[in-house]
């Protein structure tokens, strides 16, 4: 706790880095996915999101929580926020999209590896509905070929003619 205090007013990926560090060496348990848990809430409650490794940056990970390096592990996370950032810019960009959002429905039901994934977009505004439906078509199949699963894609475009952005926002995290 006094490390997390000492530290409040820095920035939440420091925090996120000093904590998972100070858990995995100083915690009993040293449980990479008990270090996760409580650094991903301290994101949170910053108001980011959720960092975690990916495969290509697994090997990276456990060496710099084995030698307790700081600026490796800074390193590793921020490469892949910047991955994410680019791959985000690019889906924007291609397939015209104002709004994007992962609909986790996996606490309603078990989740297996049949498991669909479910995504909501709003698309822009200029895009003519024949338009809109051949960029869906096209993000379903490009997520289906990155997630290797299968993929729903909902476009709430037109619930903008009824509810505004911040509203939409709302509704969505109640689904």
């Amino acid at each position: 706790m006094n490390l997390y205090y000492q530290n409040y007013d820095s920035s939440p990926y420091y925090l996120f880095f000093i904590i998972h560090l100070y858990i995995i060496h100083h915690i009993k348990t040293r449980d990479i996915e008990y270090a996760f848990l409580i650094s991903n809430y301290i994101m949170l409650k910053k108001g980011k999101g959720a960092l975690n490794p990916y495969e290509y940056s697994h090997f990276e990970y456990k060496e710099a929580i084995k030698k307790n390096n700081l600026s490796n592990l800074m390193r590793v996370f921020l490469d892949i926020e910047r991955t994410k950032y680019e791959k985000k810019v690019r889906l924007i960009q291609h397939f015209n999209i104002q709004k994007f959002t992962y609909l986790d429905l996996t606490q309603k039901r078990k989740n297996t590896k049949k498991s669909d994934i479910d995504f909501i977009v709003i698309l822009n505004e200029d895009l003519i509905p024949k338009e809109k439906e051949e960029k869906i078509e096209k993000l379903i199949e490009y997520f289906k070929n990155e997630c290797d699963s299968e993929v729903d894609v909902l476009d709430f475009s037109y619930a903008l003619n009824t509810f505004n952005a911040s509203k939409m926002e709302n509704i969505v995290t109640l689904i």
